[in-house]
Formats: structure tokens, sequence, C-alpha cells
């Protein structure tokens, strides 16, 4: 009788970028190759859409810095079939009060997307600031 316990399966969504790659990637990926998880990674662009079937594979799906309508239907998606959802984020401390002059904090205060950030905050299990 096999007693070992699988390693669980993650599921990463985030953009290619450097922020991405240092603060949630390599880590998740320095998980992997220690053999402690199974780890998948996805641009939101490449997730397949038509069919949900391929969420009960995941155990924890991770969404670093992904705001919009469609990611927060899919984070409703994997809490709805119990998976652990983990949000990465960064920027956002403090009420989403971020000074004037760092351009990117308009993205948080414009577009409509404030509602997002604080749906993904409500739907994760855990939340990461980095």
């Amino acid at each position: 009788m096999n007693t070992q316990k699988r390693k669980p399966r993650v599921l990463l969504i985030t953009n290619n970028s450097g922020t991405a790659f240092w603060r949630v990637r390599n880590p998740l990926e320095f998980l992997r190759d220690g053999k402690y998880c199974d780890l998948t990674w996805l641009e939101p662009d490449r997730i397949p859409t038509r069919d949900r079937f391929w969420i009960e594979w995941f155990d924890i799906v991770v969404f670093h810095q992904l705001w919009a309508d469609d990611m927060v239907i899919l984070a409703r998606y994997f809490k709805t079939a119990g998976k652990h959802v983990v949000l990465s984020i960064d920027d956002l401390i403090n009420g989403f009060k971020i000074p004037s002059f760092i351009e990117g904090g308009a993205a948080y205060r414009d577009n409509g997307i404030t509602h997002n950030i604080h749906d993904m905050m409500e739907i994760a299990d855990k939340i990461v600031v980095t």
C-alpha cells in the first residue's frame, strides 16, 4: 500500500513580466524543483474558457495582480469547486491610497477595477503581499 501523499497541483495565472517572475513564478518554480508541488503557469489569455473541467485537476490557484472581470469569475469557479485561491498583490496596501506621483497607481483607481480588487480579496483564501 502506497501511503505517500500526492504533491499539491498549483496553477499560477500571471502575465509574463519581470515582477511576476521574481515575486511569484521564481519562488514557485523553486518549490516545484524541490519536488514540493506540481506547477503549471498560464498567462490570462491562454486559459481555456470553453470548458471548466480542467479546474478539477488543480488544488491551488494563484492569481498575481489580475483584476479583470473574467479573472474574478474564474476565481469564483475555483472557490466553488473547493480549491484554494491565493491572491498575490502589491501596490495596494493602505486602502488604495497610492500617491498620485506613482504612474501605475492610476490603474487601480480608474477603469472601475477597484471593486474587482475587493472581490478578489474576498474570494481569496490567502493574500500574499510583495
